[in-house]
């Protein structure tokens, strides 16, 4: 696995396991634990395709609530940010 895929990986574990409630969940990048959100703006304009195993991944947590036109054209890192960072908006407000 790539450092995108990981850091990807890592988000959508780490957004799966948060429960209401909680603080933002944080992920390990390098030497420093940054919140999910922050971990996203990584992947931010990142214009690589990620392998289909991730894209599984991350229509299955965002299948409801997104356009299917969105859904149909995932293929990039940046989109699967930008979504998964919505998700985190919303749960976090």
């Amino acid at each position: 696995m790539s450092k995108l895929d990981v850091l990807l990986f890592d988000i959508l574990e780490a957004y799966e396991a948060w429960e209401t409630g909680e603080a933002e969940p944080k992920v390990e990048v390098g030497d420093r634990s940054i919140p999910i959100s922050k971990a996203c703006g990584l992947l931010w304009s990142r214009r690589e395709w990620m392998p289909n195993r991730l894209r599984q991944d991350v229509l299955h947590l965002i299948r409801y609530g997104e356009k299917n036109h969105t859904l149909n054209t995932l293929a990039t890192y940046a989109q699967a940010a930008r979504i998964v960072k919505r998700r985190i908006d919303e749960a976090l407000h």
